[in-house]
């Protein structure tokens, strides 16, 4: 199947709005060979129009069509064709739906999309009866074409294998999952999504949880100044929500302050909560901010999502999905159907990202999303993405497991 799409029309508006739907679509309605257009002319009145959209007029009978589909979808330019009824005082609907039936049958690679508009209910069940679906408006029937389209374009690219990534813990991400289970818990803490991430190779900034003021300060002076804290909650789902997140500190003075701060504002937001600690993580260089989640869905199983990342990710919505397990093109298409591609190739003079780097996160949650059936949603975000041959760091990580 091809984008040449005939169309064929007994009125010009609708004949039209198929016209620019299919512009829209990428679709294209090629002008018809020259000896295609000459039969078309000595078979139809003078005023038809035999370019395409072909426009057989509004008295058009049941015959005009039969000849129209025949000779238009003989074209070799044509590779589908949309018929558009509109009931006129004259017209035969029931005739004309019985001559698509059959020009069907002569043209079986090539589908025929009927759009009988404000016509009789009997007429669309002959159609249907012949396994034919009636569309109510050209829009539609272009829409069900460019999806045609789309899947031949799919069926013919060569399978490729799920990869298998190797060297990763499976045992510690059990453990994980039994722990939460074993204390009826379905949010896991930061630091158990850390241990995931590292069974699972996401890199991730070095951290460690911190119960006192002074812990803190310890942890900061071994990670190295500046730092972030963040509270650790099993209640907590989006830190920054309940002032949990304290950016950029670089002194014990700093540490113990925003410490004791984060413990106020979270105790303020959810009272009687149950707060672990603290984390406190080495602070990583600015990059590109971007988001890969999943989610578990009932009926289609894990379902993976990648796009623009940071705080705005709920409102800008410039996201693409896929069904796990992902080959490493299907990663790499995610990307590129997003605006964040743009920013990760580089714009006005920036040096491109690690792309790469990003393809392997997404692979990495698409393995550990199949293998593990009690994770029904995980999220990181922000993935700091840096310069090519930099690689990446998963910043902020939750996970849901099922009850």
């Amino acid at each position: 199947m091809g984008k040449g799409i005939l169309v064929l029309t007994n009125g010009g508006g609708p004949g039209i709005l198929a016209a620019d739907a299919s512009e829209k679509e990428g679709l294209d309605l090629p002008s018809l060979e020259y000896e295609i257009q000459e039969k078309l002319r000595s078979s139809f009145p003078p005023h038809a129009s035999v370019h395409n959209p072909v426009d057989v007029l509004g008295d058009a009978n049941a015959k005009r069509y039969r000849v129209g589909l025949e000779i238009g979808l003989s074209s070799k330019r044509i590779s589908g064709a949309i018929v558009i009824v509109t009931p006129q005082a004259m017209t035969p609907v029931e005739e004309i739906a019985m001559e698509i039936v059959e020009a069907k049958k002569k043209f079986p690679d090539k589908p025929i999309l009927p759009v009988f508009m404000g016509v009789s209910k009997s007429s669309i069940c002959v159609l249907e009866k012949n396994n034919l679906p009636n569309y109510e408006f050209p829009e539609s029937a272009v829409s069900v074409l460019k999806g045609m389209y789309d899947y031949w374009l799919i069926r013919l690219l060569p399978e490729d294998e799920i990869p298998v990534i190797e060297g990763v813990d499976d045992r510690a991400v059990q453990t994980v999952i039994a722990m939460a289970r074993q204390e009826r818990r379905v949010n896991l803490t930061i630091d158990e999504c850390m241990t995931v991430a590292e069974a699972y190779g996401i890199p991730m900034p070095v951290a460690k949880i911190a119960r006192s003021p002074e812990e803190a300060v310890d942890i900061a002076e071994k990670v190295g100044y500046p730092v972030v804290l963040k509270v650790v909650s099993p209640e907590v789902v989006h830190k920054t929500d309940v002032g949990g997140v304290a950016l950029n500190i670089r002194t014990p003075e700093e540490v113990k302050r925003n410490y004791e701060a984060i413990l106020r504002r979270v105790r303020a937001a959810i009272p009687g909560g149950k707060i672990l600690g603290v984390l406190v993580c080495q602070m990583v260089p600015m990059g590109k901010e971007v988001i890969v989640g999943s989610v578990r869905d009932l009926q289609f199983g894990p379902v993976i999502m990648f796009g623009l990342g940071g705080v705005y990710v709920n409102f800008l919505r410039d996201v693409s999905h896929r069904l796990c397990p992902l080959t490493s093109r299907e990663a790499e298409e995610m990307i590129s159907e997003t605006k964040a591609h743009a920013l990760l190739r580089g714009v006005r003079g920036e040096p491109p990202s690690d792309i790469g780097s990003v393809v392997d996160i997404i692979l990495r949650v698409s393995q550990l999303m199949c293998r593990f059936r009690e994770i029904v949603e995980m999220e990181i975000n922000p993935l700091c993405v840096y310069e090519e041959g930099k690689g990446c760091f998963a910043v902020d990580i939750r996970m849901t497991i099922s009850e």
